[in-house]
């Protein structure tokens, strides 16, 4: 079986939706209240967080939501 070699861009853009689903679990939070805060429904977010579709402005929605601090942020963002 052939290795896949990932970029580090192509892994920071996959890994979001796993930091989005991470920050869920730790801080007891449900795929409901992350799509309140989105303005969808539960399943559309739940979509998006496994499918990694998330829109620069529901980042930013996001951000706010988790109270994220700024160091994690462009940790986050940065590519």
């Amino acid at each position: 079986m052939p290795k896949v070699y990932l970029t580090r861009e192509q892994y920071k853009q996959e890994n979001i939706g796993a930091w989005v689903v991470g920050k869920l679990f730790a801080e007891r939070k449900t795929f409901a209240d992350l799509g309140e805060a989105l303005g969808l429904t539960r399943q559309a977010a739940c979509y998006k967080a496994h499918n990694n579709s998330f829109s620069y402005l529901d980042m930013v929605r996001i951000f706010d939501f988790f109270k994220t601090p700024d160091e994690e942020i462009l940790d986050v963002m940065r590519l």
